[in-house]
């Protein structure tokens, strides 16, 4: 269904999208022209509606493939369970055009004030990946009430502030943006959580915190197969045969990788009623094991390859600086 071949580069190029912070734009066209952003969509909004497993399988690779382009696919994707809990003409006007990449934060950092027909919106709010070729922005705003709910904006009645100080993750293009007094229509407002009637799709009656988890972790294992494969790479040229931990490190990336589809699947089959299923707790027990993990590799790579493995110019350096700062998103603190 998904060929990964256009993401393919050499070595001197894929180091110049670690370094540069630049995604190629045919990676981005073909992000686009190939749904990468919709398998989490309904299929009646265009989307491909893919079983949670199977969408994870998608995430992984991507981020094996190299850490930003993964990122991107896991925030981008992520946002078609959205989809689920807006109302069906706000869903289709969104996600229903050809190019579609929903960017947007988490975090309540914002305001609205009612005015009529309109909310007044005011507000910044950091980590908004993708922000770039975004085709709409979804964010958080304190209500006068004291709750909050969930709008989307337009592209361009927002400011985006390009400043990115981190030494990793640089081709996300994981921006800050800001609205000032922009008027939002009602029509343009969601609560994040709610089953829409017209949905039939199971996986948007699973909890957003579990679904996010999920995708994270997806992420982070494709990414450490990533940072494996470099290092595999580094000792074939130095001619230093991997050792047994080495392997052992490799075996238990795809071990967990397994255990996380078949999680995912048991979770799936059982998203048949109309209330919201959490897996918080079962994910959560699953996921402590990537964050040990991703602590271990950088001892024991160092061990076994030496120092010279982390020299800046190199892919092993900028593929593990991509997972050790993905490592420390706030769901894996």
């Amino acid at each position: 269904m998904f060929d990964y071949k256009p993401f393919k580069l050499d070595k001197p190029e894929l180091l110049q999208v670690y370094t540069n912070g630049l995604l190629p734009s045919g990676w981005k066209e073909h992000l686009f022209s190939g749904g990468w952003f919709k398998i989490f969509l309904l299929q009646s909004l265009g989307g491909f509606e893919l079983p949670l497993s199977e969408g994870l399988d998608v995430l992984y690779h991507t981020a094996a493939v190299q850490g930003s382009l993964g990122w991107r696919v896991n925030l981008g994707a992520g946002a078609g369970y959205f989809a689920g809990s807006m109302p069906e003409t706000l869903a289709s006007q969104i996600f229903r055009p050809d190019k579609v990449l929903i960017s947007g934060s988490g975090a309540t950092t914002g305001s609205a004030i009612r005015k009529g027909d309109f909310w007044l919106l005011n507000g910044t709010w950091n980590f908004c990946t993708g922000a770039d070729i975004a085709t709409a922005f979804t964010v958080n705003a304190h209500l006068e009430d004291g709750t909050y709910r969930t709008f989307v904006l337009p592209p361009q009645q927002v400011i985006v502030h390009t400043h990115w100080p981190y030494l990793a993750m640089k081709a996300t293009a994981t921006f800050t943006i800001e609205a000032k007094d922009v008027k939002i229509p009602e029509s343009f407002a969601f609560t994040i959580g709610t089953i829409q009637p017209y949905t039939n799709y199971p996986l948007y009656r699973l909890d957003f915190s579990s679904f996010a988890r999920f995708c994270m972790s997806a992420s982070l294992l494709g990414m450490a197969h990533c940072f494996l494969q470099h290092v595999s790479e580094f000792l074939s040229y130095e001619h230093i045969s991997p050792n047994d931990e080495l392997n052992n490190l490799s075996h238990a990336t795809q071990h967990w990788r397994n255990d996380l589809y078949t999680l995912a699947d048991r979770v799936y089959a059982s998203l048949s009623s109309q209330s919201i299923v959490s897996a918080e707790d079962s994910v959560r027990r699953l996921t402590s094991k990537y964050k040990n993990l991703i602590e271990q590799l950088s001892f024991k790579i160092v061990q076994i390859c030496g120092m010279s493995i982390f020299q800046s110019h190199s892919l092993p350096f900028q593929a593990a600086m991509d997972l050790w700062l993905a490592g420390k998103h706030f769901l894996y603190r």
